[in-house]
């Protein structure tokens, strides 16, 4: 049975189409590259598409089951073989909720910063954010952090002339009840530059690789939506705790946080780390990188593996899973290749970062 203004996924979050009922029996769907037109026939529809990106136009039939779709296509409005394949999955983002656990609350306010606002301010906005991607709410109104409020533990970076302060608060996002919980940790991309001077001591807040994005949204560049899809490709299986190995960002001259000896090496970040660990007790970890796999590795006391072309799975002491791979941004596109390309997940359907999530599913699950 159709869906009508709900979102469509189209062959794994590559594209997404959202269906609306005209007049009589006729259908349309927008997408990103184009529309269709049609008419419903119970669960058929049957039709023509305009790509507007490549300016072709042909036929198309949908056949529409509980949560999905299949459907076949071709170029030219003339009857032929229909050789082109869509296959849909109802898209249930919007049913995703957003919490953090209490007590990582009371971790950020007295180890990481102390927001006059206050820590439950902050996750109210990405709360209401997360929702006004799907109802009509009130616009959200921004809450200021500065870095003055910054804990006692980045005291000598408080002192600095820095400037594109950010801070990558931790989120769990949830599908329903009684389901695993992964812990992904990894250092977040690098944010963009500002040389507003106003700004230099405000702090931007946001969450790791802006992951309570609708997946769909037109905001989303295509770099964006590769991460989403990773994500959102976990979600199909576990609840996620997602973490950045260093909640700050910054830069001073033409320097960055991440890539400062001194910086790294701060206490804290082991120490918030520590306390999410305790707090979350996830099912299993998963690292994304060098920085989170030495991080975890040396709170876990494990040896940090070399990238190969097969998932690094092992054990902590008290019996978590862990597992490391290469980061999923572009620029590791070299060290996550030999996985994507190992026989041994041939079977393994999606492609990029969904299919990566996939290897790493398989590999959680193994015994």
């Amino acid at each position: 049975m159709i869906q009508f203004n709900v979102t469509y996924s189209i062959n794994d979050g590559q594209e997404f189409i959202l269906f609306k009922e005209e007049k009589g029996s006729t259908v349309t769907g927008n997408y990103s590259d184009g529309v269709l037109e049609g008419t419903l026939e119970g669960n058929l529809l049957k039709g023509t598409f305009q790509n507007r990106r490549s300016n072709v136009a042909g036929i198309i039939e949908i056949t529409f089951s509980l949560n999905g779709f299949t459907a076949r296509w071709k170029q030219g409005l003339e009857p032929g073989p229909m050789k082109g394949k869509w296959s849909g999955k109802i898209d249930n983002l919007s049913k995703i909720v957003l919490s953090i656990p209490e007590e990582i609350k009371g971790t950020l306010k007295e180890q990481l910063i102390q927001p006059k606002a206050g820590v439950d301010a902050i996750y109210t906005w990405f709360s209401s954010y997360y929702k006004n991607q799907f109802d009509d709410l009130e616009p959200l109104v921004d809450l200021k952090l500065y870095k003055d409020e910054l804990s006692e533990h980045f005291k000598e970076i408080k002192q600095k002339n820095i400037r594109t302060i950010g801070i990558d608060f931790p989120i769990r996002l949830s599908k329903g009840k009684n389901r695993p919980v992964l812990m992904v940790c990894a250092m977040d991309p690098l944010r963009e530059d500002s040389d507003e001077v106003s700004k230099f001591d405000e702090i931007g807040y946001w969450v790791p690789f802006s992951i309570i994005n609708s997946i769909d949204s037109k905001h989303n560049n295509s770099h964006v939506r590769n991460n989403l899809n990773f994500f959102h490709a976990l979600l199909d299986k576990y609840d996620i705790y997602v973490t950045d190995i260093y909640k700050v960002f910054y830069r001073e001259g033409d320097k960055v946080s991440n890539g400062q000896k001194e910086f790294k090496q701060l206490s804290v970040h082991k120490e918030i780390l520590e306390n999410e660990i305790k707090t979350v007790k996830p099912d299993a970890i998963l690292t994304l990188g060098n920085d989170a796999r030495d991080g975890i590795c040396q709170i876990l006391d494990l040896n940090a593996p070399t990238w190969s072309d097969k998932i690094h799975t092992t054990v902590s002491k008290d019996n978590t899973k862990v597992l490391m791979v290469p980061h999923i941004s572009g620029s590791a596109r070299g060290t996550k290749a030999p996985i994507l390309n190992n026989e041994v997940y041939n079977t393994i359907e999606g492609t990029d970062n969904v299919k990566y999530a996939r290897i790493i599913i398989s590999a959680l699950e193994a015994k």
